[in-house]
């Protein structure tokens, strides 16, 4: 799924573009390395070395600058999904 994302914002696809892949269409979508996904860093070079690709994968640096930016907001952040059914029921009865 990373794939079709990269592949949207390199192509300048539309956003529709994602409902097409979950129809029986054959679509060509660029495959990504899950391993360098999950790093600190995204890290793309062995990708970019090992196949004979279109388009290398790269993070320009003022991407690099805006993930730096948003990574201490989304660290932070508790993903309990148990506290927002709560508070989602909290606010449910408050209406």
């Amino acid at each position: 799924m990373m794939g079709i994302v990269i592949q949207i914002f390199q192509e300048e696809f539309p956003d529709t573009y994602i409902d097409k892949t979950f129809f029986k269409n054959q679509l060509r979508i660029i495959l990504t390395p899950a391993e360098g996904l999950l790093l600190n860093r995204i890290n793309l070079e062995g990708y970019n070395a090992k196949f004979v690709i279109l388009q290398r994968l790269e993070i320009e640096e003022e991407d690099q600058i805006k993930i730096e930016q948003f990574r201490p907001s989304f660290e932070r952040k508790d993903f309990n999904i148990e506290e927002d059914k709560e508070d989602n029921k909290k606010a449910e009865n408050d209406d």
